[in-house]
C-alpha cells in the first residue's frame, strides 16, 4: 500500500504541475499574465497551492502531520469552489478538463490510502 501511495502522490503532483504549465503556455483567454493584477484570491491560491504542495511532500514521507491537514486542505480547496470567480473554471481546453478530473480522482484516492487500516502504523510523528 505504501508503494501505491507514493506513486498516487507524485502521480497527483505531477498532474498538478502540468496543469500550472498547460495553463500558462497554452491559455487562449484575453487576460495574459502581463495584463492581469494580482489580487487577495491570486495571493490565496498561492500560498494554498504551497502548503497543498508541503503537504503532499509530509504524506509522501509518511508524516502524522501531513495525514492530519490533508482532509482539511481539501475541504478548504472544495470551499474555494463558492469563492472563486466563475471565470476561472472556464476551461480552456480538453486537456485541462482531463486533468482537473484525474487530480480529483487521484486526490481522492490519496485520502483513502491515507486512512486505509494498514497504514496506520506506518505514520511517524
Amino acid at each position: 500500500m505504501e508503494i501505491l501511495l507514493k506513486r498516487i502522490i507524485l502521480l497527483h503532483t505531477l498532474m498538478l504541475l502540468l496543469t500550472v504549465v498547460w495553463n500558462v503556455f497554452f491559455s487562449t483567454g484575453q487576460d495574459t499574465i502581463d495584463h492581469a493584477p494580482i489580487s487577495i484570491i491570486n495571493i490565496i491560491l498561492l500560498a494554498f497551492s504551497i502548503l497543498y504542495l508541503i503537504c503532499l511532500y509530509l504524506i509522501y514521507n509518511l508524516n502524522q502531520f501531513g495525514k492530519q491537514i490533508y482532509l482539511p486542505l481539501l475541504a478548504f480547496s472544495i470551499g474555494l469552489i463558492f469563492v472563486l470567480p466563475i471565470e476561472f473554471f472556464a476551461h480552456k481546453t480538453h486537456i485541462t478538463v482531463l486533468l482537473f478530473d484525474l487530480i480529483n480522482i487521484s486526490a481522492g484516492m490519496i485520502l483513502v490510502l491515507i486512512h486505509y487500516p494498514d497504514m496506520k502504523h506506518k505514520y511517524s510523528r
